[in-house]
């Protein structure tokens, strides 16, 4: 349907939202509103007093115009909690609209602006807006080239913010600098739960997101992965994890961490006694990370998952891995897929699997290039494991144990 058919729909209907006292949720998502559309909701919801929930995600034709529309509403509508705007358009004029609002709001909690192009300054404003405000507890800014600028300013947001849980920094443009600035913020904040920060550029970096985990114990997710951190970046983690008694899951695949860092890693688990999954795939351990994991996995008693997809960790890895679960009677699902482990490693690890009760599932990659999955529950109706799966992401490939361990 195109936009002048649409039109006069959406403003017939935003006439009626003015007076209605039921509806709570809403989506127009997709729609092609235009800015006009999202003009005369937006007006609508400076008369509306029962609509808690928007969904505009996706709609490209509502713009800076709409954006600036939305805004100017936030600042007098005090009901509405979550706003989707997702890759609607809304550029630096759009986030500055919006960040105003947010700053006397009252009762949004949550706001997704990713995929729009808002670069540094609308990050700033958000972020200044954050200082303000003392409601929103869910902001995702993924694919925002906001760079160092942004990342800084989102930093000294955080030192004073006290009601932001869950923010999402993905592919963000985010330097070795800005996650300094960040992790300034992170080792002063008491209240964010959830930080995503893949694939960024963070590097050295990594260093102070470790120093700021010592002291912070409000993390309960953090995601690393993709950042180039290397073994000196995933020795730093290690360290704060060995203080840190707050953090129940941590993704760091796709860092070049090698058999050192999976070491230091190893190391850690050996005292943490908070951290519930792992995610170290892709990151070349060999079977020496891999005899290094074993020996923790050996006395960690909270370590519920374990992602080790494609580390060359080999037979004798994969052996290793399966002389610790003899013993650990907390680790619940091993993935050790696309590991070459050969005859040798499915032997030692389908011999195990029958012994170890705690174990509901050890996934890995035969000699025949098959993929095999070993369920230890008694659910007849789960089936084999037939191939990586269609949705890859990072090259992790569809992963039955990335779910939603560790998020609200």
């Amino acid at each position: 349907m195109g936009r002048t058919t649409l039109v006069p729909k959406v403003l017939a209907f935003a006439k009626a939202l003015e007076m209605n006292k039921t509806l709570q949720h809403l989506n127009l998502g997709k729609n092609n509103i235009g800015p006009v559309g999202a003009s005369a909701i937006a007006m609508a919801l400076e008369r509306n007093q029962t609509l808690r929930h928007i969904d505009l995600n996706s709609d490209t034709s509502i713009g800076r115009e709409g954006a600036a529309a939305i805004g100017k509403a936030l600042r007098t509508n005090q009901t509405l909690q979550s706003l989707n705007v997702r890759g609607v358009g809304i550029g630096r004029e759009g986030a500055e609209a919006l960040a105003k609002g947010l700053q006397t709001n009252k009762t949004l909690q949550y706001m997704d602006l990713s995929f729009n192009d808002i670069g540094p300054d609308g990050a700033a404003t958000i972020a200044k807006a954050l200082e303000m405000n003392k409601t929103l507890h869910d902001l995702n800014l993924e694919r925002k080239t906001i760079g160092r600028e942004g990342a800084e300013a989102i930093g000294k947001a955080l030192e004073m913010n006290q009601a932001l849980q869950h923010l999402v920094l993905i592919n963000s443009g985010i330097d070795h600098e800005g996650a300094v600035a960040i992790a300034k913020g992170l080792a002063t904040n008491r209240t964010l739960q959830h930080l995503e920060l893949g694939n960024n550029d963070i590097g050295t970096g990594a260093a102070a997101i470790g120093k700021a985990l010592e002291t912070n114990q409000a993390l309960i997710h953090l995601l690393l992965d993709s950042n180039r951190i290397g073994p000196e970046g995933a020795a730093a983690i290690a360290k704060a994890m060995e203080m840190n008694q707050s953090l129940q899951y941590i993704d760091l695949c796709f860092n070049g961490i090698g058999h050192q860092g999976a070491a230091a890693i190893a190391k850690a688990m050996e005292m943490n006694q908070s951290l519930q999954y792992i995610d170290l795939c892709c990151n070349g351990m060999g079977h020496q990370g891999a005899a290094a994991i074993a020996k923790a996995l050996a006395t960690n008693l909270t370590l519920q998952k374990l992602q080790l997809r494609r580390n060359k960790i080999g037979p004798e890895g994969a052996a290793a891995i399966a002389k610790a679960l003899e013993t650990n009677k907390t680790l619940q699902h091993v993935d050790l897929w696309q590991n070459s482990i050969r005859d040798e490693g499915i032997a030692a690890l389908d011999k195990v699997t029958e012994a170890n009760e705690a174990l509901k599932g050890v996934a890995f990659y035969n000699t025949s290039f098959e993929d095999v999955f070993l369920d230890t529950t008694d659910d007849e109706d789960d089936d084999e494991s037939d191939g990586e799966g269609g949705n890859e992401s990072n090259g992790k490939g569809d992963n039955e144990f990335d779910d939603d361990a560790g998020s609200e």
